[in-house]
């Protein structure tokens, strides 16, 4: 019935805006002791299923006043979207014990307008989508706006200065499982409060399933999946972006910090940018709408069978460039007493970072290649701790820079790097 509708979607959207530190709760306000952050649920016991999340970001921090694409590459690479309690000036805008993950139903068109009238901080040209009908099966639903009866909170013992949590009164009629739904309403006053204009969904983990804190969307081994999923960006140059991250993760089969993901899913993720639908009449484009033109999508390059064995050949010549290359540092570097080269113990990788090349699939066709998700791909046999009995970080960068030598005369075009870190 809803056919012929430009104003109905079967797509539900995710806004990613620039970190805006105003969003984010008072330090003052972290509740548990011992807990390095923000919870996601009020009851500790509950909120440390989440420990490994914590670790994960501490070991791959994100920048710390990241922008837009920043925001939406750590979504991607965490496989989920985290909740949230949608702070305003030092309150959360969701009730209930739980965060939770807001979108939106407006069709893309009404999406574009609306992020170029509100504030970037709060509303950008960087989305995820998912299908309106798997959030309703994962648990999404439309928010609610208003009650009937007044707005009334209770506020339970430990609530963190009286701020949060907020929890509507018994008498307000709604239960907390569904409080992460309510959306404050009062047209009769001045300035009015209305946000039905938003056509807001939510998702709350309301019965305290994922591993994950937040919405799975590409990750494995979760109570949650999802067939497809739309990453939006404003322009072609952060499409690049998008998909080669989708693509380390696709080969990898897991994010740096080994939580796994599902490959299917990945396969089945459209990226699009703003930019590219001017000649689509974006007045009234909608996700479903977009040509086929315009999407992209994981589609490694084949590798030719006169490729990969060319690459088998170059690999023999820069594994045995850097063996000459670290014997010669070793005959030539300063000794300590002992007889060690006088350096700190470290690690030295040949990286390539071009996950769309031909020669990453002829190097993982021929398994000389591991991949990093925002990394790149580690060629193996190549540098590693030292050089054979030698963990001196020098011998090790000197083989792994001439081997990189070789790669650069025969693959002038490849995207290469020489990673250097102390043991």
């Amino acid at each position: 019935m809803n056919a012929g509708r430009d104003d109905l979607s079967q797509w539900a959207v995710h806004f990613v805006h620039d970190y805006n530190p105003g969003y984010e709760p008072d330090d003052s306000m972290i509740p548990f002791g011992d807990f390095d952050g923000f919870p996601y649920h009020h009851k500790k016991a509950i909120n440390d299923r989440f420990d490994s999340w914590r670790i994960s970001d501490d070991h791959y921090p994100i920048d710390p006043d990241p922008d837009a694409l920043q925001v939406l590459l750590k979504i991607i690479t965490d496989g989920h979207i985290r909740a949230s309690w949608a702070f305003r000036n030092g309150r959360p805008t969701i009730y209930g014990p739980r965060a939770a993950v807001c979108f939106t139903e407006m069709p893309l068109y009404a999406l574009v307008e609306y992020a170029e009238r509100r504030n970037r901080d709060s509303v950008g040209r960087h989305a995820v989508g998912v299908l309106k009908k798997e959030l309703f099966e994962a648990g999404g639903r439309p928010a609610i706006y208003g009650l009937a009866g007044n707005h009334k909170e209770r506020h339970p013992q430990g609530t963190a200065f009286g701020r949060w949590p907020r929890f509507l009164d018994p008498s307000c009629g709604l239960g907390a499982a569904e409080q992460f739904r309510y959306v404050r309403m009062s047209v009769d006053r001045d300035p009015p409060i209305d946000w039905s204009h938003e056509r807001e969904w939510r998702w709350a983990d309301h019965e305290d399933r994922c591993s994950c804190p937040g919405m799975p969307i590409w990750l494995a081994e979760e109570p949650i999946a999802f067939s497809r999923a739309f990453v939006v960006v404003p322009d072609e140059a952060e499409v690049e972006y998008v998909i080669g991250r989708l693509q380390e993760l696709h080969d990898a089969g897991a994010n740096d910090a080994d939580f796994p993901f599902r490959r299917t899913t990945l396969e089945a993720t459209s990226v699009v940018a703003l930019d590219q639908l001017r000649d689509v009449g974006p007045g009234h484009v909608r996700l479903e709408d977009i040509p086929a033109r315009h999407i992209r999508k994981l589609d490694r390059p084949d590798a030719s069978p006169e490729l990969v064995e060319k690459v088998r050949a170059v690999l023999v010549e820069a594994r045995s460039a850097a063996d000459r290359a670290a014997g010669e540092h070793l005959r030539s570097a300063p000794r300590t007493r002992d007889g060690h080269v006088a350096d700190v113990a470290g690690w030295a990788h040949l990286v390539v970072y071009d996950s769309q090349s031909p020669v990453v699939s002829a190097l993982l066709e021929l398994e000389e290649a591991w991949g990093n998700p925002g990394t790149g791909y580690y060629v193996e046999g190549i540098g590693g701790l030292g050089w054979r009995d030698e963990q001196a970080l020098s011998v090790a960068e000197a083989s792994v820079r001439a081997a990189e030598a070789v790669f650069r005369e025969h693959f002038p075009d490849l995207s290469l790097r020489v990673e250097t870190r102390w043991d």
